[in-house]
């Protein structure tokens, strides 16, 4: 296999530095060694088992040792966390707070970059590389935070530069679907005062959703660069600067736009109508069993009379197979700056965190899902956003802690849903006697729009006795919108040109103030018992038009205790949460021109409340047991959808066939999910050391949709990690043998409709192995 100059960069990179590395011997050693990590969750560094949030804290070597390689991979790891996938873009959901809108609304789930906001949802998907740790927040983060952290908040923080350290590793992985990853890290001191760290990863990968009419166009593959580099300068002890620069590429087939996989078309065999109840029928073309005539070229774009099938239903029930015609792409680019100044004073810290992104995400595929030459369907997005954070931070050995802070965002976005039409239709097939078109459709409209957003904050915790503690905060936030819509250049349309203004300059602000109470009791040394209530909200944004939808706001209440024993052998922690969502989003669709179209709108509530668990467990010095779980009880209030099928349906205040979701479960929010895992480090007689890890998930059944599509049911699933790992005595290298999903269970990432009452779903990989080799220089 011929290795891609990135690649032979990355490997060339890490034999510029050499430096034996050491190993940590792992035997006789506590939890709170195993598992070291501080957080900055609450803007000074602490103890996780000392804060009164529901926080998951994984260390750098625990993202290596589970093969965590990106945000899909945390749900492991995290109690409640479900994240589904549509296309790129990732859809988690937590306590209740699920991704509903991905295209130009902010996240559900906050992602932070070293404490940048990422403003889109597909940044999240930007790979784990040489990372101190990942801190993931449950529940809603409004004080410090803020910013639409509305169901909680994930940080990926980068292993800064060490002084006085040479230190580099490579490390290269083979695997299914003709993977070939290469990962490197350098580190380098200049002078005593700073240091240089470069990181690099270079990824390919072919497709695992393989393409029948041309394996060349199969789907989910990965061609993917991200580059890293920073600067360490700490002129005395009191003061540090960090720059970091990064260059993140994805150049592939990608996933599909917003799914891949038909299934056909849900009938309700009764009526021959569509219904979200009905029976999948494998109809591509012309239907002989029913009385009207459903089906289209392709996948189902109107109900037209048209050809037989042409192919495509041959792999309707193979959850990996397509048959389609028009290449998919999927092309990401990213760059993005960060500087972080740091000053300590006698009796205060200050930190100024400024950050810029520019992305840009470019997606198209097969709209008919079929080997006819039809539509091609997709999206542009392009958004620049800068960031600007001064936070003012108390001593942190007084009784009074408090920090002061003042946040400031503003994003330029451009979105545009696409849709290209191919090919001249009769009886909705291809007319073999016209030209081909290749025009982008005349409707398509691009949204411009700026958003800018200031927040001043405080939070203060003090000593009521030298046991008890009292914690209050508060924000304001203050997001402000201005967009206009630009049509498509219909006098060339086959060019992607928007210049026809539609609406220029809508506005709209948004004014929330959000708040967190709560009481702190150390109980003893080792047992930590909290309660807390906390408020969030997420701006409102762009509905069609000049209109826009409401905020959506949340109250959450958590009780939370935390213990280790003496011997700081067990680590438990429970958190009992109670959240209720108000004036949140539900999707109605509307049929233009052989695609679907989602406008959304504030329509419900969501209830939710559980129990969550992490437990961590030493038994033998070298062998290390546990468990993640939740308990919950997430359900839909008063929660009224449309039904985009023909049938299936009720009247509601006077609207017929919508859907009344009340009572029913959350998307994305099994009542039961349990993650056990274990891992023995066994020392051989010549001192080298094999590891092999084991991790369970389980997760009750649940559904990938709010709508209660039949086909949008995930059964119950167990999901299998196995891994095996070889240390040589002096740790300079290692060898790992990863398989991931073992038992090869299908899982759904997402179910929807699409245009023609089509059933379209996105399943994640299966069984996978791979062998990897790093080496310490």
């Amino acid at each position: 296999m011929p290795i891609a100059p990135n690649t032979a960069l990355v490997l060339a990179m890490a034999a510029t530095v050499s430096l034996p590395t050491f190993g940590q011997d792992l035997f006789e050693m506590s939890l709170d060694e195993l598992l070291e990590v501080k957080i900055t969750s609450q803007k000074r560094e602490e103890d996780p088992q000392k804060a009164s949030l529901s926080v998951t804290a994984i260390n750098g070597q625990s993202l290596s040792n589970w093969e965590i390689g990106s945000f899909l991979d945390l749900d492991s790891q995290v109690p409640g966390l479900v994240i589904g996938r549509s296309g790129y873009d990732p859809r988690p959901a937590i306590r209740g707070a699920r991704t509903q809108q991905v295209e130009h609304n902010d996240l559900v789930l906050a992602s932070y970059n070293d404490g940048v906001y990422q403003s889109r949802h597909a940044q999240t998907m930007r790979p784990y590389l040489d990372l101190e740790r990942v801190e993931i927040l449950r529940g809603p983060q409004g004080t410090l935070f803020g910013r639409n952290s509305y169901g909680g908040a994930t940080n990926a923080l980068s292993q800064k530069p060490e002084l006085g350290t040479v230190e580099s590793q490579a490390t290269l992985t083979l695997g299914s679907d003709s993977l070939l990853e290469a990962r490197a890290f350098t580190n380098m001191p200049i002078g005593d005062t700073a240091a240089l760290r470069f990181s690099l990863a270079d990824t390919s990968r072919d497709g695992y959703i393989e393409n029948r009419y041309d394996p060349d166009l199969s789907l989910g593959d990965r061609d993917g660069f991200l580059a890293r580099g920073q600067l360490l300068w700490e002129p005395t002890e009191q003061a540090s600067l960090r720059l970091k620069i990064e260059r993140w590429e994805e150049n592939s087939n990608g996933y599909g736009s917003f799914g891949y996989k038909p299934i056909g078309i849900p009938i309700d065999e009764s009526s021959s109508l569509s219904s979200p109840f009905g029976t999948l029928f494998p109809l591509i073309g012309k239907s002989e069993n029913l009385d009207n005539s459903l089906g289209t070229s392709g996948a189902g774009i109107d109900f037209a009379n048209t050809p037989q099938n042409d192919g495509a239903a041959e792999v309707l029930r193979d959850p990996y197979h397509i048959n389609s015609d028009y290449p998919s792409q999927e092309r990401l680019e990213e760059d993005s700056l960060l500087l972080e100044w740091e000053q300590d004073f006698d009796e205060i810290k200050t930190r100024l965190v400024l950050g810029h992104t520019d992305f840009s995400d470019f997606r198209i595929e097969d709209g008919d899902f079929s080997t006819y030459n039809s539509f091609a369907g997709g999206q542009r997005m392009g958004s620049q956003t800068t960031t600007g954070e001064f936070q003012v931070i108390s001593p942190e050995n007084h009784d009074l802690l408090w920090v002061f802070g003042i946040y400031y965002l503003s994003e330029d976005l451009n979105y545009a849903f696409l849709w290209r039409e191919l090919s001249d239709l009769v009886n909705n097939a291809p007319d073999p006697t016209a030209p081909p078109r290749n025009e982008w459709a005349s409707w398509m409209e691009e949204l411009r729009m700026r958003t800018k957003s200031l927040a001043p904050y405080f939070q203060i915790t003090s000593k009521i006795s030298d046991s008890l503690s009292f914690t209050f905060g508060a924000r304001h936030t203050s997001d402000e919108r201005t967009w206009s819509l630009v049509g498509l250049d219909t006098d060339t349309p086959a060019e992607l040109s928007f210049n026809r203004p539609v609406i220029e300059n809508s506005n709209h602000q948004w004014e929330r103030p959000t708040w967190k109470v709560g009481l702190e009791w150390n109980v003893d040394e080792n047992s930590f018992l909290y309660a807390t209530g906390t408020t969030g909200f997420m701006a409102g944004n762009f509905k069609t038009g000049t209109d826009e939808y409401d905020e959506q706001e949340v109250t959450a209440f958590e009780v939370g205790y935390k213990t280790t024993t003496d011997d700081d052998r067990i680590r438990l922690n429970a958190a009992f949460f109670f959240n209720e969502y108000e004036d949140l989003l539900a999707t109605t669709f509307v049929d233009q021109d052989g695609t679907t179209i989602g406008v959304v709108d504030n329509v419900g509530s969501i209830t939710s409340s559980g129990l969550e668990v992490e437990f961590d467990w030493l038994p033998l010095e070298a062998l290390h047991l546990g468990a993640r779980a939740s308990v919950a009880n997430s359900r839909y209030d008063d929660f009224v959808s449309s039904n985009p099928f023909q049938t299936g349906g009720q009247t509601i205040d006077g609207t017929p066939n919508q859907f009344q979701l009340h009572d029913s479960q959350v998307a994305f929010s099994p009542d039961l999910s349990v993650s056990l895992f274990a891992s023995y480090d066994y020392q051989l007689a010549n001192n080298s050391r094999i590891v092999p890890r084991l991790m369970i998930r389980c997760n009750d059944d649940y559904r990938a949709n709010d709508e209660p599509y039949q086909f949008a049911r995930q059964p119950s699933t167990t999901l299998i990690d196995l891994s095996l790992a070889w240390h040589p005595s002096n740790d300079a290298y290692s060898v790992k043998l990863f398989a991931s999903n073992l038992t090869d269970e299908l899982k759904l990432n997402r179910a929807n409709r699409f245009g023609g009452d089509v059933a379209v779903v996105d399943y994640a990989p299966p069984r996978r192995y791979s062998i990897q080799i790093s080496k310490s220089f």
